[in-house]
């Protein structure tokens, strides 16, 4: 699949911006079971999921709740 859209593979060592900028590199237009989704989970992670794994590893913890319309998550320093 990163052969056919020319997308690079990934590799260990990589930011989590680095993924992120190469998700992005796939298309996204088509229908439902045609798109191609860059970024996935094996465990069908939810938005606030992959936000607080991407928080643990800057040393952050998910603090409370989010924003009413769920595009905001809480973040605070482990360490506080």
């Amino acid at each position: 699949m990163f052969a056919k859209y020319g997308v690079e593979v990934p590799h260990d060592g990589m930011t989590w911006q680095e993924i992120i900028d190469i998700a992005r590199r796939f298309p996204t237009e088509g229908d439902e079971k045609t798109r191609v989704y860059g970024l996935g989970s094996e465990y069908g992670m939810s938005m606030e999921n992959l936000a607080s794994s991407i928080a643990n590893t800057q040393g952050l913890i998910y603090q409370s709740g989010y924003n009413e319309n769920h595009t905001e998550y809480r973040f605070m320093e482990a360490s506080l």
